[in-house]
């Protein structure tokens, strides 16, 4: 018999994450399902055609798309710094100092 010790809750495959994530019963999944699915895998499309995980920056307002672009970093090992999308530009050229993204998620426009 498998016991339920800690290190075996800890040490599940990422991968069963994104099953987890594709279960329609899910808690973050609300009607419609398919809007929080098809942002995750836009986000993971994106992060498929880098050969190494990007640094993000994400400043999403949306929450699906936080979630799904969070989840999304997450499956694909790249660093994610969390960010708000009302930031001054002071506060914004500190950060991107900082962080040196390759990526900014959740911004109409670039920040200043």
């Amino acid at each position: 018999m498998v016991q339920n010790s800690p290190e075996n809750l800890v040490k599940r495959p990422v991968d069963s994450l994104l099953t987890h994530l594709e279960n329609p019963l899910h808690w973050l999944i609300h009607p419609p399902a398919n809007h929080f699915l098809n942002h995750l895998n836009s986000y993971r499309q994106i992060l498929q055609t880098y050969p190494t995980p990007p640094r993000i920056c994400l400043a999403e307002s949306d929450p699906p798309k936080f979630w799904a672009a969070f989840f999304a970093a997450l499956l694909h090992n790249a660093p994610l710094f969390l960010c708000h999308p009302q930031w001054t530009p002071q506060e914004w050229q500190s950060v991107l100092e900082l962080t040196q993204p390759q990526l900014i998620w959740g911004l109409s426009s670039p920040p200043p």
